[in-house]
């Protein structure tokens, strides 16, 4: 397994789909004594064949931890004034009474980059309208992946802060238009359903090459006013939707 394989296992987003239940994956006796000393059920213990590093997880659809190992005895060593199991117990308590109380900030400061955008999902419908956009953007910047193009349709043309206008860019329009650009490997969204570009080539070229990737990179145009985010951070990320994107051509 290549260190390219091994980051995308650790911190690409979940596939839910993969999970394997961990009464179907492991005998009994090697995971019912974790479970009762984490005051867990088995059906939230599952096995991640993606995963090299943390071969187990527990998630229950709202909150996600890791595992390397269904090890008991790092359960029960002591952190403080608590164990490692009753720290893990005691953040899924808090975060189940975060959703009931309708707290969906503060369980998005708890919450894995792996399952971001799971839970943004199932929070949607606790988070004003007026704030939808922002929290999107805050955990898209947060992820390395698992948005799709539907979520941030729905989203994005919220209302958002002034610091995500284009307006911050350092760069300026020429005629209205910016020019933007795309690092494209084989596993990369197709560039004509792609939303997320960059205003540098620099960051595009490192995306193309990423993981070790022969990767392509793109150039094309987009208008001020089709610009639906721009965030201002070393990557220079702009999110437009595809059908707006003019020209593009691989450089």
């Amino acid at each position: 397994m290549s260190i390219a394989e091994i980051f995308k296992g650790e911190h690409f987003a979940l596939d839910e789909n993969k999970l394997i239940p961990i009464e179907e994956a492991e005998e009994k006796r090697n995971y019912e004594p974790f479970c009762e000393i984490l005051g867990i059920t088995p059906k939230y213990l599952f096995l991640n064949p993606d995963s090299f590093i943390n071969r187990y997880c527990y998630w229950d659809g709202l909150y996600y931890h890791p595992f390397m190992a269904l090890d008991t005895a790092i359960l029960n060593m002591n952190m403080g004034n608590y164990s490692q199991a009753e720290h893990i117990n005691k953040r899924i308590t808090y975060v189940h009474s975060a959703y009931e109380s309708k707290q969906w900030k503060e369980i998005i400061k708890f919450t894995d980059k792996k399952v971001l955008f799971h839970v943004y999902k199932k929070l949607r419908p606790l988070i004003p309208e007026e704030e939808r956009a922002n929290a999107f953007l805050e955990i898209h910047v947060r992820s390395e992946s698992g948005y799709d193009i539907d979520l941030v349709r729905s989203v994005i043309d919220g209302p958002k802060d002034a610091s995500y206008d284009i307006s911050n860019a350092r760069l300026k329009p020429i005629d209205g238009y910016y020019i933007i650009y795309r690092g494209s490997t084989p596993e990369s969204t197709q560039v004509d359903e792609a939303f997320s570009w960059t205003l540098s080539k620099e960051i595009a070229e490192f995306f193309a090459g990423r993981f070790d990737s022969n990767g392509i990179v793109y150039q094309a145009k987009v208008h001020k006013e089709k610009v639906k985010a721009f965030i201002d951070n070393k990557e220079q990320e702009v999110i437009v939707f595809p059908e707006d994107i003019i020209g593009i051509e691989e450089i």
